[in-house]
């Protein structure tokens, strides 16, 4: 078996493996229900059923057919990976303490830290439409009552204040990092 596409390859193994994990994890925890009455495992089922046949449809590709250009797996930027999941814990911790708007305009400058083109004046522009918009959404529409505003750090727990300062500390060096290593 020679892989002709190894991007297409792994990315087609990796739906087709979440494909399979969600239909398989949905089946077996979840009533399916039956025609008539369709049961809250169904969708997730038929979901995982749906990505998990894309996936293996790329992957035949993948084998089949030669890229049009270079597409070899490089060296793994986990900078990128870190930015990306850091953001997510950091809405997690931050949430209450920061407050909806604030919290969302962090992380969406922190998520576009992750791009190679990054530029703050974009990543600023991104970040207060997205808390006009989540504020829009959630608090307005959907009416969830969620913090709009930071609250006293008095009231922050350690782990709290601690996430946050560790979060903005490795932000910081992954940009010094990246402004490095860009320089000629």
């Amino acid at each position: 078996m020679i892989i002709k596409n190894e991007q297409d390859f792994f990315s087609g193994l990796m739906f087709a493996g979440f494909g399979g994990f969600f239909s398989i994890y949905s089946y077996l925890n979840y009533d399916m229900g039956d025609a008539m009455h369709l049961g809250p495992g169904f969708f997730p089922f038929v979901l995982g059923v749906i990505l998990g046949v894309i996936g293996a449809i790329i992957v035949l590709k993948s084998l089949c057919r030669s890229p049009s250009s270079e597409t070899s797996l490089g060296p793994f930027d986990w900078d990128i990976l870190i930015l990306i999941i850091g953001s997510v814990l950091f809405f997690a911790f931050a949430l209450e303490a920061l407050g909806l708007i604030l919290t969302i305009a962090c992380i969406c400058i922190m998520s576009s830290l992750a791009s190679h083109d990054f530029q703050f004046k974009s990543a600023i522009g991104v970040a207060v439409f997205m808390a006009i918009f989540a504020w829009l959404v959630f608090v307005e529409g959907l009416g969830m009552t969620l913090p709009l505003q930071p609250s006293s750090p008095r009231e922050w727990s350690w782990a709290t204040c601690l996430f946050i300062s560790v979060s903005m500390l490795i932000c910081f060096a992954l940009v010094v990092r990246r402004v490095r290593c860009d320089k000629p």
